[in-house]
Parts: C-alpha cells; structure tokens; sequence
C-alpha cells in the first residue's frame, strides 16, 4: 500500500503506478478515476510524491 496525497489515502501499488503515468503524460487522463484529478495541480502534486518513480529494492 502507498499513502497518495491526491486522496489522502492508501492506494495499492498497481493504482500508483497508473496514477503516476497518467502524472507523467504516458496515459490520459480518462485512465483514472476523478477522486485522483480534484485537486487542480494533481500532476505536480504526484510527481513530487516520495512515491512517485518508486522501485523496491
């Protein structure tokens, strides 16, 4: 679980990952529900995540 400051919440890693892509332009926008888009800056918002480009070692 990853604690996402989009929604201030847990999301599992899979949704992470999707979020992040769509953060990175990889992905529209559309691949994402709209509770992770409110806040108007989410994509700056999600890249400056700890999270974001995470890999497990």
């Amino acid at each position: 679980m990853f604690h996402c400051e989009l929604i201030n919440s847990d999301i599992s890693g899979s949704d992470c990952i999707i979020v992040c892509d769509v953060a990175d332009d990889m992905l529209k926008e559309t691949a994402i529900d709209s509770k992770f888009k409110v806040k108007e800056d989410f994509k700056e918002i999600c890249k400056n995540c700890k999270f974001h480009n995470y890999e497990e070692e």
